[in-house]
């Protein structure tokens, strides 16, 4: 069987979970030299089901690519922060915080979400003057 063509573009999905629970995603897509911030529903039932199924706690990520018709695909699932969890701080969810709060048993009625898409590159997140 050879591997289908996949090109893209990637999405990497940080999430948040506490004991298979979601808290809250958001989702990176590779833009080249920026990062697309959003909510992606795909991202959010993926990142929810690798929690249930595994009963995972963390700051977590996976990323999907999309094959030729569209289709979201799993590339991998990271049991640790990704490199660009710091871009996620320039959206309204944080991550850290929903972790840190359900371990101290307040937990969001339902996962996080980013309420508005923008696009940033590392340099507004790492290199501000």
């Amino acid at each position: 069987m050879l591997m289908p063509l996949l090109p893209g573009p990637e999405h990497s999905v940080d999430f948040a979970c506490f004991n298979g629970r979601l808290l809250g995603t958001v989702t990176r897509v590779n833009m080249g030299s920026s990062q697309l911030i959003r909510h992606d529903q795909h991202g959010e039932e993926l990142a929810a089901l690798v929690a249930r199924t595994f009963n995972l706690t963390g700051i977590l990520n996976l990323q999907m690519i999309n094959d030729s018709v569209g289709t979201p695909r799993l590339l991998e699932v990271n049991s640790r922060m990704s490199g660009g969890v710091g871009m996620t701080g320039l959206s309204n969810v944080d991550l850290a915080g929903l972790l840190l709060n359900a371990v101290e048993g307040q937990f969001p009625s339902h996962p996080a979400r980013v309420s508005v898409e923008f696009r940033t590159g590392r340099r507004e997140c790492f290199w501000a003057i």
